[in-house]
């Protein structure tokens, strides 16, 4: 009888035979069919079998348990939008979820993972299919965007695993049944996560967002970009100390804090001295003069003028300066742009 009579020997030799001829790179085993599998498995005795399906079993805890501390597939974005859809972009995979049920999908060369949104009236708490947090959760995203959701204790165990460079969360709400402790975690959490740039703009208040948020969130991150508005926040006026917290700021924009002229046109010199671009955009208590200004300006720093009440401090025999203005149109009486 000739070798390999069985279709299925016939068929794992002959894919056994592609696979030797591959990078030693390539994934074999998730391309073999069930049928060869099974073809292996049924050459072993029971014991065998028995001591496969033991390793198996641990195989399978040690993999759960590891899952904190694994290392996490890099992913673009991630979108989450309250009646529409949410969008996981990255360049190697795609998934769409229906009915609950995952499928891959071919795509362009801007592949990422779609599902219709599962949370379409704003009085619902926050949910999510336990499959597609469990895919989330393998990624580290470089910004992940949400955009008019409840943020109750749910969202919150969400974001807790998350792991983003960058985030966005624009027109959503705290629950009503979200405690003040609940909201300080929101803060908490997005310390922790140190994104290099942060964006929040909904209505509501800004628990957990003051000076000492600043001050945390500007000594973790390098030059952090952080943008926060809220309509109905309660204003901080913070003393000297905002200075040296203003100043390690790359851009900022907030509503929250109405600070001093002096404290900010201080701050502005210091931050000069990074030599990077960014933006601020702040409330501030009064206007100022150039004699404000030209107060204690060190000898390396260069004044000039440039009329309708705009001004610029330079670094003499540098391309770097930052021009500014106190501003007649709202959000914000102060606007800088910093230039390399």
């Amino acid at each position: 009888m000739a070798a390999n009579s069985n279709p299925a020997h016939q068929e794992c030799d002959n894919e056994s035979l592609e696979a030797n001829e591959r990078s030693p790179c390539t994934d074999v085993l998730s391309e073999l069919s069930n049928d060869c599998f099974l073809d292996v498995l049924s050459r072993v005795d029971h014991n065998d079998l028995d001591e496969m399906e033991q390793l198996n079993r641990r195989m399978c805890r040690l993999a759960e348990y590891s899952r904190s501390k694994a290392a996490k597939i890099q992913a673009s974005e991630l979108f989450l939008m309250e009646g529409t859809e949410f969008k996981f972009m990255n360049d190697d995979e795609e998934y769409v979820l229906n009915d609950k049920v995952f499928r891959k999908a071919s795509g362009d060369d801007q592949r990422h993972f779609k599902l219709i949104t599962w949370n379409r009236a704003m009085s619902c708490s926050f949910t999510m299919p336990r499959p597609v947090r469990a895919i989330l959760l393998k990624y580290s995203f470089a910004k992940c965007s949400f955009t008019s959701i409840i943020l109750d204790c749910n969202f919150l165990d969400l974001l807790d695993q998350l792991e983003f460079r960058e985030i966005d969360i624009i027109h959503c709400f705290f629950s009503t049944n979200m405690s003040i402790s609940d909201r300080k975690r929101f803060s908490s959490i997005l310390l922790a996560a140190k994104p290099r740039a942060i964006k929040l703009n909904f209505p509501g208040d800004a628990i957990g967002i003051d000076e000492e948020f600043l001050r945390d969130y500007a000594s973790s991150v390098h030059l952090p970009s952080l943008s926060a508005n809220f309509t109905c926040s309660n204003i901080v006026r913070p003393n000297s100390s905002i200075l040296e917290t203003l100043s390690k700021f790359g851009s900022i924009s907030t509503d929250v804090l109405e600070i001093d002229s002096a404290f900010v046109i201080s701050a502005l010199k210091k931050r000069l001295r990074a030599k990077s671009s960014g933006s601020w955009g702040l409330i501030i208590t009064s206007d100022f003069t150039q004699n404000d200004i030209e107060a204690d300006l060190e000898q390396d720093l260069k004044y000039t003028s440039l009329g309708n009440n705009w001004h610029q401090l330079a670094i003499a025999g540098t391309r770097h300066n930052v021009v500014f203005r106190r501003d007649i149109d709202p959000p914000y009486p102060f606007v800088a742009n910093f230039q390399e």
